[in-house]
């Protein structure tokens, strides 16, 4: 997030953390276990879905709303469709 806009009085309240990006070995294992445990796919399309998007994005939100939809329609073209 942003905080740019923030005045310096207000962002004073907060512990501000900058974080270096995910490597892809613990980006792919973080996605495995919020999709397999908190999102119900089994482990192996927990894992096909963090795969596939190692080097498209670092965003756990976004596999995580592929992981919802491939349920209905599949990996590839849950990525496909979110992309």
């Amino acid at each position: 997030n942003k905080t740019g806009w923030m005045p310096r009085e207000l962002l004073s309240r907060f512990a501000v953390k900058y974080l270096e990006p995910y490597e892809p070995g613990d980006f792919m294992r973080v996605v495995r276990h919020l999709l397999s445990k908190r999102e119900g796919l089994d482990t192996a399309t927990a894992a096909r879905v963090a795969a596939s998007l190692v080097g498209k994005t670092q965003d756990v939100r976004h596999a995580i709303r592929v992981g919802r939809l491939t349920r209905r329609v599949g990996v590839e073209r849950a990525i496909k469709l979110l992309s």
